[in-house]
C-alpha cells in the first residue's frame, strides 16, 4: 500500500518585520519529532524573495528530513522558487508547487506552474465543479486536494477519484480542512483514498501555547494513518496468517 503523507500548512500571523528564520527552526525541529513529511507555506510572506534567507531556509528543512512546498501564489515566486528541489510524493526528487484554491481562475499562473513543476498541487475550496474541471485540464495536476470549509462532503473525494480517467492525466486525491483541524475527519478522509493529507497550524506571538498540543495531535495523526496504512490488504479469500496459526498451536 502507497504510505499517506502528511503536510502541515503554516498559517503566519506573525509581524513582518520578526526575524522569521529563527522561529521557522523552532518550528520545524519540533515538526520533525511527529513524523510529518511536508510542510507548505507562502514563501514571499513569510521570508521574502531572498535567496540567502532561503537558502538557509531550505537547509533547515533538509536537516530536518522534512520537504517544503511553496505556495504559488504569482509567477515571480514561481520563478524564485524553481531552483529548490524536495523529495516528491512520488519518491523522485523535483520542483513541486502548490496552486492554492483561490487562485484557481487564474489560467495563466496555473498553466505556468504545470509548465515549470516536476509536480503540482491543486485545491479545489470554494470551487464550482466547472471551475474545478477547468483548472485540471490546465494543470493536470499530481493530486487534487478536496479542501473543505463549512460543508464537509467525505464522498468527494471518491467521486474525485472516479472522474479522474476522464482526464488527460490521472491524480490523486488529498484532503484539508480549512479553519480547523478534525483528527477524526483527516483519518476518515484517508480510508476512503486520500494519499495527502493536511494539517493546518497558525504561527504568532501566543501560539506557542498551544504548539505542545498540537504536536501530540500530529504525532497521533501520523501514528494513525500508518497504523491503518499497514492494517490494509486482506482482499482475498480468508486465510490464516503465519502469527494466526501460531496463536492456534499456543
Amino acid at each position: 500500500m502507497k504510505n499517506i503523507k502528511v503536510c502541515v500548512n503554516i498559517i503566519w500571523e506573525y509581524p513582518t518585520n520578526i526575524e522569521s528564520i529563527e522561529i521557522l527552526n523552532t518550528i520545524i525541529g519540533r515538526l520533525s519529532s511527529t513524523g510529518i513529511s511536508y510542510i507548505k507555506l507562502d514563501i514571499e510572506k513569510i521570508i521574502g524573495l531572498d535567496s540567502k534567507r532561503c537558502d538557509e531556509f531550505d537547509e533547515i528543512c533538509r536537516a530536518n528530513n522534512i520537504s517544503w512546498i511553496p505556495i504559488a501564489t504569482s509567477i515571480k515566486v514561481i520563478d524564485f522558487t524553481r531552483p529548490y528541489y524536495n523529495k516528491l510524493p512520488n519518491g523522485k526528487s523535483g520542483y513541486i508547487s502548490a496552486i492554492p484554491s483561490n487562485l484557481i481562475k487564474d489560467y495563466k499562473l496555473i498553466n505556468y506552474v504545470k509548465e515549470c513543476a516536476d509536480y503540482v498541487i491543486l485545491y479545489t475550496g470554494l470551487s464550482t465543479q466547472s471551475q474545478i474541471d477547468n483548472s485540471i485540464n490546465i494543470a493536470q495536476p499530481d493530486i487534487l486536494i478536496h479542501e473543505v470549509y463549512e460543508d464537509i462532503k467525505l464522498d468527494y473525494l471518491t467521486y474525485l477519484q472516479h472522474i479522474s480517467s476522464e482526464f488527460s492525466k490521472r491524480y490523486e486525491t488529498g484532503f484539508t480542512q480549512c479553519n480547523e483541524n478534525n483528527v477524526n475527519l483527516l483519518i476518515s478522509a484517508s480510508t476512503l483514498g486520500a494519499e495527502f493529507i493536511e494539517y493546518s497550524i497558525k504561527l504568532n506571538e501566543t501560539s506557542y501555547l498551544t504548539f505542545s498540543s498540537e504536536s501530540n495531535e500530529l504525532s497521533y495523526l501520523v501514528h494513525s494513518l500508518d497504523l491503518i496504512n499497514n492494517s490494509r490488504g486482506g482482499y482475498e479469500a480468508r486465510r490464516l496468517t503465519k502469527n494466526e496459526k501460531l496463536l492456534l498451536k499456543s
